[in-house]
């Protein structure tokens, strides 16, 4: 390890060096440090097997797994101008809390003959060090076997609303969900947040399409209730819905924009906190 360090340092990297300088620091049971080098030696030379295969096992043993498999394109499920109108006007209003939700939208796109999409937007304000310290790194699931998945944006904005950052991808990897089933395919995202202090607020979409073509839109089944502040919740729907089953509790507000377009909305939803004997969720909050 010393000797490719120093090798590193006089000016000498190479793909071969940085494959020898993870392979002793994997022998020394430096395990992310082999990892990151033994990836960037495969960046450099992307053709060596050798490398590749190291690489791949280092993946495993950190819990990694190759973000290429969410690099493709995926375009977010519109949101009705209604909705945008709605939520850009949305101030941050519970300065008490750790941090608050302005919004939590989720946005399905079912057209026959097509595959299905879900695109998930949302906006988090941060209030003080404890809000930073649970949302440092945001999740994602998906499952890889029958799903696509894409991190359309995530941006950081400062107290006045300026920009100032978009998330570096490269920052991001992929790890399995620990669901309690091992040997399926539910995978998660994990996006460290940049420039995260008192003050921000962290805007994002993430997508998702069906692998297959479908014919029917799966079960959907939400309800507006948050354990923490959550301004506004929105569900859309999009494209083939005459042949789409809704059922909602009667606060919750439909919304028909057109033929292929409807959503259903509530805001200030209610907080929950645990409890032992918490009946089911569908019997005490607004739920569709």
């Amino acid at each position: 390890e010393k000797i490719s360090l120093k090798r590193i340092e006089q000016g000498y990297e190479s793909g071969v060096l940085l494959n020898y300088l993870g392979d002793a620091q994997n022998q020394l049971g430096k395990i992310d440090l082999a990892y990151l080098n033994m990836k960037k030696a495969h960046e450099m030379l992307p053709e060596n097997t050798v490398i590749e295969g190291y690489y791949q096992s280092l993946q495993k043993k950190v819990g990694k797994s190759d973000v290429s498999i969410i690099e493709d394109t995926i375009a977010a499920v519109e949101l009705p101008e209604k909705i945008k109108e709605h939520i850009n006007q949305l101030v941050a209003s519970h300065v008490n809390d750790s941090y608050e939700y302005l919004y939590a939208i989720d946005a399905y796109s079912h057209v026959i003959g097509e595959s299905n999409k879900h695109t998930h937007y949302g906006k988090i304000r941060i209030n003080n060090q404890t809000g930073i310290e649970k949302n440092k790194t945001l999740y994602f699931a998906f499952n890889q076997q029958y799903e696509e998945a894409y991190l359309n944006y995530l941006r950081v904005f400062d107290a006045n609303g300026n920009l100032i950052q978009e998330l570096d991808k490269s920052t991001t990897f992929i790890s399995t969900d620990s669901d309690g089933q091992t040997g399926d395919d539910d995978m998660l995202i994990n996006i460290p947040v940049p420039s995260l202090s008192v003050g921000v607020e962290v805007e994002y979409a993430f997508s998702k399409e069906n692998k297959s073509v479908n014919d029917t839109q799966g079960l959907i089944e939400k309800v507006f209730v948050s354990s923490v502040t959550n301004q506004y919740k929105a569900i859309v729907l999009t494209g083939d819905i005459d042949n789409v089953l809704v059922k909602k509790s009667p606060d919750v507000q439909q919304h028909n924009i057109a033929d292929d377009l409807v959503y259903w909305d509530f805001n200030n939803l209610p907080n929950y906190k645990k409890t032992p004997y918490l009946p089911d969720f569908e019997n005490i909050f607004p739920w569709i």
